[in-house]
């Protein structure tokens, strides 16, 4: 009987969902979407939007009390931190969170979880502001 709930607690564990907690680093296969200057949505890859701003692939760190930074690193060297509040369930929906800028509440950003192993992640990234949607491919640093 012992052995049956061992293997019940075993497998419980190990089913467990994954998390958002921990530090993702965006790889190069997302795309980014924004208005030109004719107010049309282009698509581009993610390589472009970090050419454009001469920065490495992006950076996140998820903490457990509801707190997130962002992180950039201009190819130069400099590094780039944003603190951020994270909402949890926005809107009522489970996979979307508010990301606040917490120096500056108009950067508000909405992230939409669209998949999520241990060990991978692809994130949809909207830009309250200008409208700029990234999504975004990461993968869990360990």
């Amino acid at each position: 009987m012992k052995i049956i709930y061992l293997a019940i607690l075993i497998s419980i564990f190990s089913c467990t969902k994954p998390t958002l907690t921990g530090h993702w680093k965006c790889d190069n296969t997302g795309f980014a979407k924004a208005l030109n200057k004719n107010k049309e949505l282009q698509t581009a890859p993610i390589t472009e939007f970090y050419d454009l701003l001469k920065i490495q692939p992006l950076e996140f760190v998820f903490y457990e009390d509801g707190k997130a930074k962002s992180i950039s690193t201009k190819l130069s060297g400099t590094v780039s931190e944003i603190s951020l509040t994270v909402t949890s369930n926005y809107d009522g929906d489970a996979s979307r969170f508010l990301l606040r800028d917490d120096s500056d509440p108009s950067n508000d950003v909405i992230m939409t979880l669209i998949s999520m192993t241990k060990t991978k992640m692809v994130a949809s990234f909207d830009m309250v502001n200008d409208g700029t949607i990234l999504e975004l491919k990461m993968d869990r640093v360990k």
